[in-house]
């Protein structure tokens, strides 16, 4: 099952997806919560399609999600190491616990803003 590197205004963590789809926002009811105020209370979906791959859909949030610095419109394939941002909280997709790369370097928490080049303008961990 995926898990996922959040970065928030938390301790940074992992999260093992444990079901088909969890959505991702800022109250009590979703799966995964983030401590972010730009997420919508409902942000994003992470579901699981019949052909086993994972997917992105923003649940119309009002300030938007982007996956690997490209504004997601529509469901979004998610790979391996996929860097997905919610306001300045970063979460990095994984497919399995197995596919975690440890040399991967972390994401930056801050993002001085949305023009920049990439995600390394920020600041890093």
């Amino acid at each position: 099952m995926p898990v996922l590197d959040i970065y928030d205004d938390q301790v940074p963590r992992r999260v093992r997806i444990d079901s088909d789809c969890v959505t991702v926002g800022r109250t009590a009811d979703n799966e995964i919560i983030i401590h972010e105020k730009r997420a919508s209370r409902q942000h994003c979906q992470i579901r699981r399609e019949s052909d086993d791959s994972w997917t992105l859909h923003d649940l119309k949030s009002r300030n938007g999600t982007t996956v690997n610095m490209n504004t997601v419109t529509k469901p979004t394939p998610l790979q391996d190491g996929d860097e997905i941002y919610i306001g300045k909280s970063a979460i990095r997709f994984w497919r399995s616990m197995e596919s975690v790369d440890p040399n991967t370097p972390k994401l930056p928490l801050i993002l001085k803003n949305q023009q920049s080049s990439g995600p390394n303008s920020g600041q890093t961990m």
